[in-house]
């Protein structure tokens, strides 16, 4: 697929809704298809997992980007919950009660341990984490079927609420924000390859391109 150059805020809404949440979406279509199939193994027989921790860490990384173009001060991990407090709270005001927990445990233990950390309290019952993958299942709430406290997270409605984001106040801010500086933070950042080792391995994939 070739580059896409990000030109315009109307641009940038396009690129999030066709890709960075259709990428999300598609997810979604495996996902279904997963859960209406009478057994959950590949033609070549291997195990199928329901893909929800894949889901909610795909949509923790859309967070991290758009949070990314909207440019709060501070650290990527700043720009996504001020994304979150600004665009995803007035959707849920439950998104402000937790945005801290949500993404040390969910965007922190997904991307970096495949599933999300467990909430300890001193001297107090841990509190359980997991996500959901149905329409049905339990979104920045307790889960049903477990004994004691948990924290669960419905990646579909995760996505659900960063689509409706994106179609209102999300939409509009980069629709009234037409500025170099918006798109220069939603193209693709460079990467210096800078000292001995990272310029071999950078000439090495250089000389993969055969004119």
């Amino acid at each position: 697929m070739a580059k896409i150059r990000v030109a315009q805020p109307f641009d940038v809404a396009t690129w999030i809704d066709h890709c960075v949440l259709g990428d999300l979406r598609t997810l979604c279509v495996g996902i279904d298809t997963y859960l209406a199939a009478p057994t959950h193994r590949s033609e070549s027989g291997s195990p199928l997992g329901g893909a929800n921790f894949l889901l909610v860490a795909g949509c923790c990384a859309a967070i991290e980007y758009c949070g990314h173009v909207y440019g709060a001060k501070g650290s990527h991990e700043n720009q996504a919950i001020a994304f979150i407090r600004k665009f995803l709270v007035p959707i849920n005001c439950r998104y402000g009660e937790v945005d801290e927990l949500f993404w040390n445990c969910f965007r922190h233990g997904t991307i970096h341990s495949s599933w999300p950390k467990v909430i300890e309290i001193p001297g107090e019952l841990p509190i359980a984490t997991g996500a959901g993958n149905e329409r049905s299942d339990p979104h920045l709430a307790a889960a049903m079927d477990v004994i004691g406290p948990s924290f669960m997270i419905n990646g579909r409605q995760l996505l659900a609420d960063l689509e409706t984001s994106l179609a209102g106040e999300f939409g509009r801010w980069l629709s009234q924000n037409d500025t170099p500086q918006v798109r220069r933070r939603a193209a693709p950042e460079a990467f210096v390859a800078s000292g001995p080792k990272l310029r071999a391995q950078a000439q090495t994939v250089r000389s993969w391109y055969v004119p």
